[in-house]
């Protein structure tokens, strides 16, 4: 009887936990209060932009919108395989924070920012004819994530969509390999990889 009482109070426990961190991530804040074996604030570049008035990023931009958007907004997955892929990611990095291993990631892996989570709200882009997502050949999929053009959180400029025109350029070609040195994209001339302009 000891044994099932202190079962059911670990589960209680785990459940409260659970609850209490689904929460907390509600809390852009939350996001970045773990230090850096350097001493530096996890994401705080992410959150200084994030909070930055005029918007100079995505996730900034999201936010202005919609004032409780938070970094769980795009980080929680649309569908249950998602979001414990998700969750396990979050076990992973947990473990590697814990262990000091953790540093500041340099890129955003696609499973921690589905194309479900964009195309949730952004599903008229594929009948945008003349632009990238109206081209019949990018649908019904495209085969690349939606954040190798648009990062979410790189300052970029809000009249491209913040787009990295680096980041797409190599997107691009893989591919369009011959694309032109002056391919124009939203009236910028964009030269592929070692094609001189």
């Amino acid at each position: 009887m000891l044994l099932i009482a202190a079962g059911l109070a670990g589960l209680i426990l785990a459940a409260a936990l659970a609850v209490a961190l689904e929460t907390a991530k509600r809390d852009p804040a939350f996001c970045a209060t773990c230090h850096l074996p350097d001493g530096t604030t996890l994401h705080a570049e992410k959150g200084r932009l994030f909070r930055e008035r005029p918007q100079r990023n995505l996730a900034a931009l999201h936010r202005a919108k919609q004032a409780d958007f938070s970094c769980a907004g795009c980080h929680e997955g649309r569908t249950s395989g998602q979001r414990l892929a998700i969750r396990w990611e979050e076990v992973k990095n947990t473990a590697a924070y814990l262990l000091g291993a953790y540093k500041e990631p340099e890129r955003m892996q696609a499973g921690m920012m589905p194309d479900d989570t964009c195309e949730s709200c952004h599903q008229s882009l594929h009948a945008e004819h003349g632009t990238f997502h109206g081209i019949s050949a990018h649908r019904p999929k495209i085969k690349f994530p939606c954040i190798d053009c648009h990062p979410a959180h790189s300052p970029g400029d809000p009249a491209y969509h913040f787009m990295d025109i680096e980041r797409m350029k190599k997107t691009c070609v893989h591919c369009h390999p011959n694309i032109p040195g002056t391919f124009q994209f939203f009236k910028m001339t964009l030269a592929a990889p070692g094609i001189a302009q």
